[in-house]
């Protein structure tokens, strides 16, 4: 039963269940949970025992894939072009006219990085985009020679390597970044490369943190409320991106 990999915010809520039926804690340590693996750089790796054509372009059977996606892989939305290239949730197509954009509050043309970050984050609870339109960003780049920004994000972690040599970027990292001391550098470069909004999960692939120093074990008496899983959950739904 332990470690376990969740397939959802149920399920973890389960596990959680089960366990407090004999312990009381207030924090699971890392070693129950798997972390769950990105997904390959192409769909075809997955070695699937039933065969998809790529990208899948029908909903039906954009939702027979996700199903078929073994659980202990990190799912984003939305999955890359190379993947599906329709949309396949429940969300409208964003509009390119951004007049017509009803549910969230927008003002364009977006000026800075912070104003992008923002807009992707609230647009994506109402609407399914790749990226945002380039017509609706006018943030200035001084710094930069525009005819070599290199705009949309590469598909795979192997163009997204070579890119960045490409541009001889003194002591650049290599993707996906593996290490916690290396993920501020490595976004940083990235917000100074690429479109912030299309940068992917997938380049990163951390390991586990090291184990909690405290105690997870306790009297009865400390044992939490229910309200007390919030922040477990909290933590494990930000993993899950589907």
């Amino acid at each position: 039963m332990f470690p376990f990999c969740p397939r959802d915010n149920d399920d973890f809520k389960d596990h959680i269940v089960e366990l407090r039926k004999v312990y009381a804690f207030r924090y699971l340590p890392n070693d129950y949970l798997i972390r769950k693996k990105r997904l390959p750089d192409s769909p075809e790796e997955l070695h699937l025992k039933e065969k998809f054509e790529f990208p899948i372009m029908s909903e039906e059977t954009a939702l027979r894939f996700l199903e078929a996606i073994p659980s202990f892989y990190r799912i984003t939305t939305p999955l890359p072009k190379s993947y599906i290239g329709i949309n396949y949730t429940s969300l409208k197509d964003l509009s390119v006219k951004p007049e017509e954009v009803e549910e969230v509050n927008l003002t364009v043309p977006i000026k800075s990085t912070k104003e992008l970050m923002i807009a992707v984050k609230a647009l994506r609870e109402h609407y399914f985009f790749w990226k945002i339109p380039d017509t609706w960003i006018e943030i200035e780049n001084k710094d930069k020679d525009k005819d070599k920004l290199l705009g949309d994000f590469p598909t795979n972690i192997a163009d997204l390597n070579r890119n960045l040599q490409e541009r001889n970027i003194v002591n650049c990292p290599k993707f996906p970044i593996t290490e916690q001391e290396e993920v501020s550098k490595a976004i940083n470069l990235l917000y100074e490369t690429y479109n912030p909004e299309t940068i992917p999960d997938w380049v990163f692939d951390l390991k586990e943190l090291p184990a909690p120093s405290w105690n997870i074990f306790g009297k009865e008496d400390d044992r939490p409320n229910d309200r007390e899983d919030i922040g477990m959950v909290d933590n494990f739904e930000d993993e899950q991106e589907v």
